[in-house]
């Protein structure tokens, strides 16, 4: 959620935009509101909306923080999932900020993000995040060179506050110990984005929450628990709103989603079967390496592996009963498979294989 500061200084005033995507724009128009969102709803209403948000594809969390960290599709940045598989790292799970450093030191995310731009133009960026610490950096790893904040509700003690101005970390500190749990870190973190607000002044707010994912993926959709997960969220909202327009200043508001939700919580164990394709092709054992990404699975070669094989492994894939739609690199495509480049754009070379 980036709340951005205006220009113009002023009486109170704040714009919203809800929901931002290449979908067809919707004036404002008055709806009933949601018991359980009523200010999401007020500012529906009083701002702009869009239908159709569209999350980047894969639409995986790790994959939507680094898109709107850089403006660049997954293809691009190599950020294409929460966990993958560099041949020169092996499996890299996004969600450590140490994994990510080490797949940035190969060539991943290469490109400058909105704080790094900011950061050279004399502006200032905060980011909190109370979800993974990796989601954390991903949306500003050039905190580690001074370009802006982060700030990770959950995370190793050295990765909680980087580059972290005195006057904001002075009142961070007043906070007292971080919560034992996840589910407690939400408000913590609000409590930290209105310190900021208050005592940074920075130019641009990015506020992460890992609610309600957490409570989707661990209790269902309609469960009682991600009910009240959405009501908090609606709340921290209204609070780090209610923060900015204290200050006197204008915003600009925009809220979005890195990814939907549906009700299917299984997913089928595919390791062996993968294996059993891989050996039919004339690959040898690990010549073919699958990461598993929830209801996504991303599938490795060997650099050495000649086309025809991976065209083949690709081919016997999209025959299995349980195969959605299936990319592969526009190299090796068969005619019953999609190009990757159609859904992410150039494939980074990460992602090659």
């Amino acid at each position: 959620m980036p709340i951005g500061r205006d220009e113009q200084e002023g009486e109170h005033h704040s714009r919203h935009a809800t929901h931002p995507d290449r979908g067809h724009r919707r004036p404002p128009a008055r709806r009933p509101q949601h018991p359980n969102t009523p200010f999401l709803s007020q500012l529906a209403d009083e701002g702009c909306s869009y239908d159709q948000a569209v999350a980047a594809f894969p639409a995986l969390t790790r994959a939507n923080a680094a898109t709107p960290a850089t403006g660049h599709h997954p293809g691009h940045t190599g950020i294409l999932g929460n966990r993958v598989w560099p041949h020169e790292l092996g499996h890299i799970d996004t969600a450590d900020v140490a994994d990510v450093r080490r797949f940035r030191e190969v060539g991943a995310m290469p490109q400058a993000t909105t704080a790094e731009r900011l950061s050279r133009l004399g502006r200032s960026t905060v980011v909190i995040g109370n979800g993974s610490a990796g989601c954390t950096y991903l949306l500003n790893p050039g905190s580690d060179a001074g370009h802006g904040a982060r700030i990770a509700s959950v995370a190793p003690e050295s990765e909680v506050y980087r580059s972290v101005p005195p006057r904001v970390m002075t009142g961070l500190e007043d906070l007292g110990p971080r919560p034992a749990s996840d589910d407690e870190a939400l408000e913590r973190a609000v409590t930290a984005g209105v310190v900021s607000i208050t005592t940074g002044d920075p130019d641009l707010l990015i506020f992460w929450s890992g609610q309600p994912d957490t409570a989707h993926h661990h209790t269902g959709l309609t469960s009682t628990v991600s009910t009240e997960a959405i009501r908090r969220v609606d709340q921290a909202v209204r609070t780090l709103h209610a923060a900015v327009l204290d200050t006197g200043r204008e915003c600009n508001l925009i809220l979005t989603a890195d990814h939907g939700f549906c009700a299917t919580i299984e997913s089928l164990e595919l390791t062996g079967t993968l294996d059993e394709i891989a050996g039919r092709a004339g690959l040898p054992p690990n010549g073919f390496v699958p990461t598993f990404n929830g209801g996504v699975i991303f599938g490795y070669f060997e650099p050495e592996t000649a086309l025809p094989l991976r065209a083949n492994v690709v081919s016997q894939i999209v025959e299995q009963p349980w195969a959605g739609p299936v990319f592969c690199a526009d190299a090796y495509c068969p005619a019953d498979a999609f190009p990757l480049s159609l859904a992410v754009g150039a494939t980074h070379r990460s992602h090659r294989t």
